[in-house]
């Protein structure tokens, strides 16, 4: 998931207005791309265990 922001923000650059500062922007496009992910690999069916989710946010969408 790491990867694939890098792949959103150098896509985007040239999109960047600057009218907000650029960790606003990198913020937003890391966020966009979790939401992103985890829209496109989610089941309807499928119940995820609150164990699972310590898990996922160890994936590189969480700040630290």
């Amino acid at each position: 998931m790491r990867q694939e922001t890098y792949v959103n923000l150098w896509r985007g650059m040239a999109r960047f207005r600057g009218e907000s500062d650029v960790r606003t922007w990198v913020y937003r496009v890391a966020l966009n791309s979790c939401v992103s992910f985890f829209r496109r690999n989610r089941r309807a069916d499928a119940h995820t265990p609150l164990s699972a989710l310590t898990d996922v946010a160890d994936d590189g969408c969480n700040r630290n």
